[in-house]
């Protein structure tokens, strides 16, 4: 009966000493144990452990993923998930060109001189532009009388308006030279038209001298045909 007891004793002492084997402190798995703070790891068949700032082969960076580290210059860092980047996506969409402002066709209307105008809107063009007389007055005292418009053609802006300036040479009366400078201007919206016809003229009759003005002779015409 004694010796029975003393094998259980025996048995007893050995599964002490087995457990006592891990040293407080320290973390086991099969091959090893590390301190706290480390992980232990099989990598590439060999037992390590593994901390930050500890030796590492990048070759192993899968291993080391996976345990939560990564390996940068040889050294292990905490592995930290990239966050994602929200991607933006831009669409360009193109419109087909605004048709024009205007309308094409032939347009009639009058100056506030009550005289006549006429013209014709036709693929982005204006043409024939004519008017009736377009009466000035002069310094000293007189007055001219004529002086029509006379525009064969001109491009329209995109948004329907125009601006015709020029300056030229001509006669008043049968023989006095004269210089002349006129200027029309407008805008074309859909079916209807409106602006301004200013001329200017200098000429000298026997010996004197006279400068003549038209104003601002303002106009409207609507789409006839």
């Amino acid at each position: 009966m004694a010796r029975l007891t003393f094998v259980v004793a025996v048995a007893a002492t050995f599964v002490t000493s087995a457990l006592g084997m891990v040293s407080p402190g320290r973390v086991a798995v099969a091959g090893g144990s590390c301190p706290t703070g480390s992980k232990p790891a099989i990598i590439a068949g060999n037992f390590k452990c593994l901390r930050v700032g500890s030796s590492c082969a990048s070759t192993h960076h899968v291993a080391y993923r996976k345990l939560g580290f990564s390996c940068v210059n040889g050294r292990l860092h905490r592995y930290v998930k990239p966050h994602s980047t929200p991607t933006t996506t831009v669409v360009v969409t193109t419109s087909a060109p605004a048709p024009p402002v205007y309308q094409d066709g032939h347009y009639v209307g009058t100056t506030s001189q009550f005289q006549p105008i006429s013209f014709d809107v036709t693929s982005g063009q204006i043409q024939n532009v004519t008017s009736g007389d377009v009466n000035e007055s002069c310094n000293p005292p007189t007055n001219l009388y004529g002086g029509n418009v006379d525009v064969p053609q001109y491009t329209l802006n995109a948004d329907g308006t125009f601006d015709v300036d020029w300056s030229g040479n001509g006669t008043v009366g049968a023989s006095f030279p004269s210089t002349f400078h006129n200027v029309v201007t407008g805008r074309v919206q859909g079916g209807i038209a409106s602006g301004t016809i200013k001329e200017d003229t200098s000429f000298e009759e026997y010996g004197k001298g006279y400068i003549c003005s038209s104003g601002l002779v303002t106009w409207t015409a609507t789409l006839a045909s």
